[in-house]
């Protein structure tokens, strides 16, 4: 395992990080404090069950819109592979980047993060779909801020990530068995996938929770906002499971040129 990364060295990432996001959305949000190592888990993430730990090995950064902090846990300042020495350095530089867009939109429109974080069951659609909104546009502007570096391993990172995220909806979608089960369940053509995935996810939109990176980061590719749209996307976000799933059904507020 190679040599653990110092505080300057995140910092320096981090900054990077910062950088290309600023660069790839234009808009000036203040940066967050970072939170390195274990000692601060407690603050964001609680061990209630053996599967909490298991995910919380899994775990990349937690933004906190509450203090504007990000957490950057144990297991991300080393490398598990010698022979690939950027390996640490890349994933943080992404998982930064995502964390980033989680404050910039947090701090554009934290009525949106209330409302996620209100719990109230009336609010069940429309919190389901802002968190899958929220991830999808994290993942958007990671990969698109790699573009406004030279560096290529950045850039390489961005498209693994890129084809992860347009893989899996391709795969989950592509199981002809399962579709053909939940057309026949939603009385749907079992070609008829998008109108498969409406129904079942207004029947249990709790499953979009499972879903959210994939569903997200296709509604906002599908809406592919410019710069310029950015900051009355974030405050507009989409509210109804059919504009994610449709995301040109999602009419994106005029912006002044």
């Amino acid at each position: 395992m190679s040599g653990k990364a110092s505080s300057e060295t995140l910092q320096q990432e981090f900054d990077l990080a910062y950088s290309l996001v600023y660069q790839a959305s234009g808009i000036n949000f203040k940066k967050p404090t970072l939170c390195i190592g274990d000692r601060h888990r407690s603050k964001f993430f609680e061990f209630g069950s053996m599967k909490d730990m298991a995910r919380y090995g899994l775990l990349q950064m937690i933004y906190d819109d509450q203090t504007n902090s990000i957490f950057v846990p144990d297991h991300l300042l080393t490398s598990p592979f010698i022979h690939l020495p950027n390996y640490a350095r890349d994933n943080r530089v992404f998982a930064f980047r995502h964390e980033l867009v989680h404050a910039l939109s947090s701090q554009l429109n934290p009525k949106k993060d209330a409302l996620i974080h209100s719990g109230k069951k009336e609010h069940g659609e429309t919190e389901y779909v802002l968190i899958a909104f929220d991830e999808g546009l994290a993942n958007y502007l990671a990969i698109a801020s790699a573009y406004f570096s030279n560096d290529q391993n950045l850039r390489a990172k961005a498209e693994e990530e890129r084809l992860k995220l347009v893989n899996a909806f391709t795969e989950w979608t592509g199981d002809g068995f399962n579709m053909k089960v939940l057309a026949k369940l939603y009385n749907k053509r079992p070609e008829d996938i998008l109108e498969i995935l409406l129904a079942y996810f207004r029947k249990t939109p709790a499953m979009l929770e499972l879903y959210k990176y994939i569903i997200g980061y296709r509604f906002v590719q599908g809406v592919n906002p410019q710069k310029r749209d950015l900051t009355a996307l974030i405050k507009n976000p989409p509210v109804h499971i059919s504009q994610l799933i449709y995301p040109a059904t999602y009419r994106m507020p005029k912006t002044k040129s």
